[in-house]
């Protein structure tokens, strides 16, 4: 695991990655007033790897872990993230041909995993656990051919955010193949 520690105390986003390479080794802590951890965006990045990191804390209402927009060809690899108010969102028409491999979304305030716009991606590996909400919601037109392989829910909607009757995992417009 990762050694290099990053305490954000601010109340904007911590680190926008635009234009970066290789994101990796590093613990990153928000706080109850930032309104983002790490945001891939708004302009196109193409190849990006992500390696190795863990991003907890952005616990205020909308604040997210990451958030992904408008990325392409690109990895995340053995990622943590974990008790912010969304873990992962990924939106926007743009995001195509990401893997997402040994990561872990758990103890989010409202949504583990959050996608609105992505195309022909997979998640291999991935741990959606002890979410308040929805461990992993995939909603809307821009969705289509994410595949998940060893997919493991357990444990979410602990909170009132989503009514009891919710799934663990939500598909709804064209999103996605499951399989084990």
């Amino acid at each position: 695991l990762p050694t290099t520690e990053l305490n954000y105390t601010g109340s904007g986003i911590a680190i926008t990655a635009t234009g970066f390479n290789v994101l990796s080794d590093f613990f990153l802590t928000g706080n109850a007033n930032a309104t983002g951890g790490i945001y891939y965006g708004p302009e196109t990045i193409v190849s990006l790897e992500t390696r190795r990191i863990r991003v907890k804390d952005f616990s205020k209402i909308g604040a997210y872990g990451m958030r992904v927009n408008g990325v392409l060809e690109s990895i995340w690899d053995t990622i943590r993230v974990q008790s912010n108010y969304d873990n992962l969102i990924i939106d926007g028409a743009g995001n195509t041909t990401l893997s997402f491999r040994n990561a872990y979304f758990s103890h989010a305030a409202r949504y583990g995993t959050y996608i609105t716009g992505l195309r022909g991606s997979n998640f291999i590996d991935g741990i959606w656990e002890s979410n308040f909400g929805i461990g992993l919601y995939l909603y809307g037109v821009d969705v289509h051919d994410v595949d998940f392989y060893n997919a493991w829910t357990e444990g979410n909607n602990l909170g009132t955010v989503v009514p009891a009757d919710v799934p663990e995992i939500q598909l709804s417009g064209s999103a996605g193949n499951l399989s084990n």
